[in-house]
């Protein structure tokens, strides 16, 4: 049979002032032909359907609508929240829809269970596993047990999982964390802070193949085939340049022989980041970068007024504008010692303006500084 593994569609989700949901419009067009042209059997979705807990209005509109497409095109799908997702939002049918071929878990109520879905080549055992946060298991704490992790709660859903796989059946587990080994792609959000979010990858061992979401990054993980994250299906963050995909995987009756195959997605506007003082990048426009969403890094000494204004003439979807000042000749033969500042107020702005802009003050500006000076002093005695 075939599946196509899929995750961390953030419907909903924007850059800067440019709302994504036309390009998240394009990828479903687009996963839904793809879908009928390759005959897949099953669509797996591994968390973070939306951006937030409570998303906007089209955005779940658009779900809704996925659903219907892919279950026209002949595909039946798996989907479980993942920590951007209001658990008990996204599974609000749990166990209603299971006989139209849709299943969608979330939270702790069934995240051991297995449901096993018949296909042309025999059946398939599913362990939906959700995104689980620790913190919502009750710990009696005067007992002694340590606070849950995401390993220990997922390790016993995996654990309840392999139990329900029927004895000889090939199975698929789905899960939504970030796995021992993983790297990120950087538009992920925390799920904990430091080490404590991490699963390590032993947990899923039993299962023929495991979807993963979470990682917005399209990697193995542990060099495993097996075990993928398939990454985001548009670029969440502007350090996401490499080209996006969904897997196609092939597991044979026995689920011994997995073949998964990346499907390049050609739609969504890509991102990009270009940096340099405005006049620069104003007269010396990237072709490149015209038609994607970038970020802006101004490295102009002073601060630009009206930035966006002028940069969106000539990049129409710049979601970002940063001022990122290049430091002074003289801060970077100091290494970042801080000499002892002069007395005088002249000499101050003087040492000042060498600062920001790299150069003497010429005699113009001098005099500009003492007339304020001589106003201020005045306004004060008056």
């Amino acid at each position: 049979m075939r599946l196509l593994h899929t995750s961390d569609w953030h419907l909903g989700r924007s850059l800067g002032e440019h709302r994504l949901l036309g390009d998240q419009a394009d990828f479903v067009d687009w996963l839904v032909e793809v879908v009928a042209a390759e005959q897949v059997e099953l669509v797996v979705v591994a968390g973070d359907l939306y951006d937030r807990p409570v998303p906007p209005v089209p955005a779940v509109t658009l779900w809704r609508q996925a659903l219907q497409r892919i279950r026209a095109a002949g595909a039946e799908i798996v989907a479980i929240a993942g920590n951007h997702d209001n658990a008990e939002r996204v599974a609000a049918y749990d166990g209603l829809t299971d006989p139209q071929g849709v299943v969608v878990r979330g939270g702790y109520p069934r995240a051991g269970s297995v449901v096993v879905r018949h296909f042309a080549d025999g059946p398939l055992a599913i362990a939906p596993v959700p995104y689980l946060d620790p913190l919502l298991v009750p710990v009696d704490d005067g007992d002694g047990v340590s606070r849950p992790t995401h390993d220990s709660v997922l390790a016993d859903a995996l654990t309840d999982a392999r139990a329900g796989v029927p004895d000889g059946m090939r199975s698929v587990a789905v899960a939504h964390s970030f796995v021992t080994g993983g790297m990120p792609a950087g538009s992920e959000r925390e799920v904990s802070v430091g080490a404590t979010a991490r699963v390590h990858i032993d947990r899923f061992a039993g299962f023929d193949y495991v979807a993963l979401g979470h990682l917005h990054r399209a990697q193995l993980v542990g060099g495993d085939p097996s075990r993928r994250y398939c990454g985001s299906p548009l670029a969440y963050s502007f350090t996401e340049t490499e080209p996006k995909q969904v897997m196609v995987v092939d597991l044979d009756e026995s689920g011994a022989r997995v073949v998964g195959d990346p499907l390049v997605i050609p739609v969504g506007r890509g991102v990009g980041v270009v940096r340099g003082r405005i006049d620069q990048l104003c007269s010396a426009v990237d072709p490149d970068l015209v038609n994607r969403y970038v970020r802006v890094e101004l490295t102009d000494p002073t601060v630009v007024l009206d930035a966006h204004r002028r940069l969106r003439a000539h990049y129409p979807f710049v979601a970002e504008v940063a001022a990122v000042p290049e430091l002074s000749t003289r801060e970077r033969d100091r290494g970042g010692i801080v000499a002892e500042p002069p007395t005088h107020p002249i000499d101050q702005f003087a040492d000042f303006w060498v600062d920001v802009t790299d150069q003497v003050p010429d005699d113009e500006t001098r005099r500009r500084f003492e007339a304020a000076l001589a106003q201020v002093a005045t306004e004060a005695t008056s």
